[in-house]
This record gives C-alpha cells, structure tokens and sequence, in this order.
C-alpha cells in the first residue's frame, strides 16, 4: 500500500472501529484502527485497546495487519456483509504523519475530540503481527471507548 501522496495535502484522516463479531465466529471481537493511504485505509487488528500513558513513556503492543480496507469505512457503521459481524465507530479524526519520512517505521499523531494519539508502527504484510509503539494514548471524553453507538447526526 503507498501510504502518502505527495500531492495530498496532510494530514490525512483516521478512524477506529470496534468490530463485533458474530456469536458463532472463533476469531474474537476487537478494534481496527484504520489510517488512510492513497486509495485505502492501512488496517490494524488490536484485541485491546492501548492503555492510557502520559507523555515521555512508551507502552508495545501486538497488532495484526490486515488487508487494507475501502475508504467508505472512515464514516460507515452497521452490519457487515457476508454475516462479518457489525461496526461501530469509537472515534475518528486527523492522522498527521510524522517523524522522518524515510524511517521504515511509521510515525503517526492522531487526533480527534475523542482521542490524541502518537504512534510508530512497524511496516509489515497483511496477515502478520507487528508491533505497535505507543508515546501517547490519552481519552478525551469519558467512555469514548466503549464504542457506543451514537445519538443525533
């Protein structure tokens, strides 16, 4: 997946999605963080959600790339077809690329009013596990995290 555009003003926009699976499903259900490239969402599988960390530490965590997904999923909730299960959006908001653009990690500050986040993820292949570095994760509104389906527009 080419992740930047050059002619794409940044940043660019992230989402995080809790992903419910179906009762007769073995794989568990869990959040998928999405980030957007060119044509697609870079996609990632987390069976927890990062812990709350201050500024100047670091937290890892084991995340599982996944294909990469439409863009539609930056607004989309609901039911998934081919009985996937169902999504709800936690949050979702900018994605600000940021580090040296030729490291081989990835540098992200996400932020939305829900959520500030600076991430480095480690590039991989869909279907492989990759570590996810955490410099901060820090939730802005209470229980934003639960994944809450909301009220209003």
């Amino acid at each position: 997946m080419e992740i930047e555009d050059p002619a794409k003003p940044q940043p660019t926009r992230f989402v995080l999605l809790r992903h419910t699976m179906p009762a007769n499903e073995k794989r568990e259900s869990h959040w998928d963080l999405m980030i957007e490239g060119v044509a697609s969402l870079l996609t990632f599988e987390l069976k927890t959600l990062p812990k709350l960390n201050p500024p100047g530490s670091e937290i890892r965590q084991w995340v599982t790339r996944l294909p990469d997904h439409r863009l539609e999923y930056l607004t989309y909730e609901g039911a998934l077809s081919h009985g996937r299960g169902s999504v709800v959006r936690v949050t979702g908001g900018t994605a600000q690329r940021t580090g040296e653009k030729h490291s081989e990690s990835m540098h992200y500050a996400l932020n939305s009013p829900e959520l500030e986040a600076i991430l480095e993820i480690e590039p991989c292949a869909a279907h492989q596990s990759t570590q996810l570095r955490i410099h901060r994760w820090q939730w802005l509104t209470e229980n934003a995290h639960e994944g809450r389906p909301r009220t209003g527009s």
